[in-house]
């Protein structure tokens, strides 16, 4: 799946693909090696392209259940 990923701000932050379904309170880490928190999921776009919006949040907790971005 292809996430956008937002900040609170409604900014987008990047994007990113998983092979599985991420879940509020995933962490995953950017290739910048930000980590984030995932705080909510718009599943609006799950019928347009696979594309799905993330809100998240920079977190300092390590990415323990899905990284790379």
């Amino acid at each position: 799946m292809q996430y956008l990923l937002m900040d609170i701000h409604h900014r987008f932050v990047g994007t990113f693909h998983s092979t599985t379904a991420l879940a509020i309170g995933d962490t995953l880490q950017a290739d910048s090696t930000q980590n984030y928190a995932v705080i909510g999921i718009d599943w609006e776009g799950q019928n347009r392209e696979f594309r799905h919006s993330v809100t998240v949040i920079p977190t300092s907790k390590s990415a323990t259940a899905i990284s790379g971005l």
